[in-house]
């Protein structure tokens, strides 16, 4: 999201993200029907029991309908928090080609987007369906920003260069200042 973000400005990203969210949707309802369509499903070695192992697939595929929706929340959130976010501060930082101002504004909306993506998720599923405490939520926002951002350190360079020559290649890279 950085790259492109980066690359094409936040509201493109943004409603990428939008169509992404609508793919993976779509195939959670494919998911969800083919959980209606009568017969075995499952493969049995255990002769009696692929009645237990076809409900357990079904709940899998069409019991999870609260983990859709707390991660499609919030991955459009983080989506649009990081894309806006890497984007203002881009505009805000000295322009210029350098990796040290990519990797600011990449590192900085990464983590925030990323805490903000699972204190979401954690707040709609982990709090209200599983009981967790506001403290385990918190938790569990911070390590998992903290690993996103890890992650972001290491493959930034590769970020940084793919989005340089995709500048590069539009010829709006020494002209944007980016």
């Amino acid at each position: 999201m950085d790259i492109l973000t980066h690359c094409y400005g936040p509201k493109a990203t943004t409603l990428l993200s939008f169509a992404a969210l609508g793919l993976n949707l779509m195939m959670a309802l494919v998911f969800f029907i083919a959980t209606c369509i009568p017969g075995v499903w499952s493969q049995s070695f255990v002769e009696g029991s692929e009645g237990v192992i076809n409900m357990a697939l079904d709940a899998t595929f069409a019991g999870t309908w609260y983990i859709i929706l707390g991660s499609s929340v919030a991955f459009m959130t983080s989506a649009a928090l990081n894309n806006f976010l890497n984007h203002g501060i881009g505009k805000r930082l000295k322009r210029g080609r350098s990796f040290g101002t990519f990797a600011l504004r990449s590192y900085t909306s990464t983590f925030i987007g990323q805490f903000v993506d699972n204190l979401v998720f954690a707040l709609i599923v982990s709090h209200v369906f599983f009981g967790w405490t506001l403290l385990q939520c918190v938790t569990c926002a911070l390590t998992g920003g903290i690993v996103e951002l890890l992650c972001e350190v290491l493959f930034s360079p590769l970020g940084y260069r793919l989005s340089k020559g995709i500048m590069d290649a539009r010829g709006e890279f020494a002209t944007q200042g980016v």
